[in-house]
């Protein structure tokens, strides 16, 4: 909801959330090695958007893009952002799509003058997915982008835990806002009656697989009911709402060979703890 958008948006300038600023930085410094090596006149599809500022840091170095397909489900954020970016980069078509990516739906045909598709997906987003689901994201992304088409991934990498902890559990308190505000979100949306008192934030690092779990820890004994149907926590017991995955440069190789991709380029900030991997098919790589 929207505010779970501004919280996010603020959890994205905290010290602790090296994630943002790191990509960031990779863009802008390597962004004009980047756009050469994706060429020009893109067609680029952005699922789960947002405000669209991550593509902003690499648009001036982009040769003659044709068109902007932002895809997101804050419609109210996407209609904002496509009239922002049509007022800086004329010469774009932008044609903003509002839904849930992760349902079934299909893409306009290209413009006559795009020569090559590019599905841009940063911010790490495709850390929230096990293994085999991020796999089968990277390839139905491809097949909805059609043949032949790239991904631009944003991949955070495997790091110090403490260094991970810190990032999704910081000292002001707005990552446990943005976790909270899920019960919020379903006692309006879902006729729930979550207890905000009787849950905590909590970030925990999981070694096998490396990653992040988001929970909201029950602090007693309770009875919660959401649409109708009960359900009972013990003290102590969590709802996992999120996982972030963190892989190595390797594991991910992996994972991207199983969607049918190969990673045909990565950048990297100099701690070596983000990265943006090119990923091309492997049918076409060579």
């Amino acid at each position: 909801d929207q505010a779970g958008v501004e919280l996010y948006l603020r959890i994205c300038e905290l010290d602790e959330y090296y994630l943002t600023r790191t990509e960031k930085s990779i863009l802008e410094t390597q962004g004009a090695e980047i756009a050469a090596v994706l060429g020009p006149d893109l067609r680029i599809i952005e699922p789960g958007s947002g405000d669209g500022e991550k593509l902003r840091c690499l648009m001036p170095w982009l040769q003659r893009p044709r068109e902007y397909l932002p895809i997101d489900i804050a419609c109210e954020q996407l209609d904002a952002m496509a009239g922002e970016f049509r007022a800086d980069f004329p010469a774009v078509e932008v044609r903003p799509i509002c839904l849930d990516f992760s349902e079934d739906f299909s893409l306009p045909e290209p413009l006559p003058d795009s020569r090559q598709s590019l599905v841009f997906y940063p911010a790490s987003s495709i850390g929230n997915f096990v293994t085999a689901d991020a796999s089968a994201f990277l390839a139905r992304m491809g097949h909805l982008a059609g043949p032949g088409s790239e991904l631009l991934v944003g991949v955070d990498l495997k790091k110090d835990p403490a260094v991970l902890i810190a990032a999704y559990d910081d000292s002001e308190g707005v990552s446990a806002a943005f976790n909270m505000n899920m019960l919020v979100h379903l006692n309006r949306e879902a006729a729930a009656n979550f207890d905000l008192d009787a849950f905590e934030h909590r970030a925990v690092y999981e070694s096998d697989p490396s990653r992040i779990a988001m929970q909201l820890r029950s602090l007693r004994s309770q009875k919660v009911n959401v649409g109708g149907r009960d359900f009972y926590f013990e003290a102590g017991e969590v709802i996992t709402t999120e996982h972030s995955h963190k892989p190595s440069i390797e594991d991910f190789a992996h994972t991207a060979e199983n969607a049918g991709y190969r990673v045909e380029r990565v950048w990297t900030d100099p701690q070596e703890w983000y990265s943006l991997q090119l990923l091309r098919p492997i049918a076409q790589a060579d």
